[in-house]
């Protein structure tokens, strides 16, 4: 885990950076605020793409979530994409030795996050959080009135499309999609 605190360093600014990717192939996390600290330095970011992985945190440790919460304070000026990936690939995670049975990896959406990358994304045109939030939660965060006015992509995953949910939830999910869609005039493709 990288703990740097850039109060410590002097640290420059980089304008010739316009996309920034974060492997899960890393070797190393980066805490919430040394990732924020660091995107900081970027004032030309137009691209962000982060796929962290929850192998490297021992226990769970929501170290992605509090970054992605920490969006209701503003993203990046420029930022244009955001792709968040969170590794969650079931059989190797439990098949690695973690303690923590196959459906506690995956589902651990935190209404909280949602709603604060729903509040901290209206400039953003590309948006990609599979696994990280909840689209149900995404959709309850919007506000009437609210608009994407830039936003052209977006994915975003559901527990409520799981098999053993009801035709009900799903129909309730999918006509909440779409009312939020409709904030979103130049919206040309929108996976769920």
């Amino acid at each position: 885990m990288l703990n740097t605190t850039f109060r410590q360093l002097v640290v420059p600014e980089v304008p010739a950076v316009k996309k920034f990717i974060l492997r899960r192939q890393s070797r190393r996390q980066f805490r919430p605020w040394t990732l924020k600290a660091l995107l900081a330095k970027f004032p030309q970011l137009e691209s962000f793409i982060w796929e962290p992985s929850r192998l490297h945190w021992g226990n769970y440790h929501p170290l992605p979530h509090e970054f992605v919460s920490s969006f209701g304070t503003g993203l990046p000026p420029k930022l244009k994409d955001l792709l968040i990936f969170e590794d969650c690939n079931v059989a190797f995670a439990y098949g690695a030795g973690r303690p923590y049975p196959p459906d506690h990896i995956c589902l651990m959406a935190d209404p909280g996050v949602a709603a604060a990358l729903a509040r901290g994304s209206f400039g953003l045109t590309r948006l990609h959080v599979p696994y990280m939030i909840d689209a149900w939660d995404f959709f309850k965060a919007y506000q009437k009135g609210c608009a994407w006015q830039r936003l052209e992509s977006i994915s975003l995953t559901s527990a409520l499309l799981a098999p053993y949910s009801s035709n009900d939830k799903i129909s309730e999910l999918l006509c909440t999609a779409s009312e939020v869609a409709l904030s979103m005039p130049k919206l040309q493709s929108f996976a769920l």
